[in-house]
């Protein structure tokens, strides 16, 4: 299960402030969802798990780069340099 923050909470809110003033505290969505993030982090780190094996890295690499193989082949390739040092 991939948990992700939940930007579309903030981005809905912060839109319906649009039609306020420009002046309005709502208008500043970065301290309107500040409170959030602590709690998102907690959440994610409940269920994060070390990767494991040069595959995994590739695994997470490749999708953190759009579903590229290569891309995720050449980072965890990295890695094993980097760990080997």
């Amino acid at each position: 299960m991939v948990h992700t923050c939940k930007p579309r909470a903030c981005l809905k809110d912060s839109s319906s402030a649009i039609a306020l003033s420009p002046a309005h505290p709502l208008l500043n969505v970065g301290s309107f969802c500040a409170p959030a993030i602590p709690l998102q982090v907690a959440e994610l780190k409940k269920h994060a798990r070390p990767v494991k094996g040069s595959s995994e890295i590739k695994s997470v690499a490749a999708i953190s780069a759009g579903n590229d193989d290569e891309i995720g082949q050449m980072i965890a390739d990295a890695l094993d340099k980097v760990r080997g040092c």
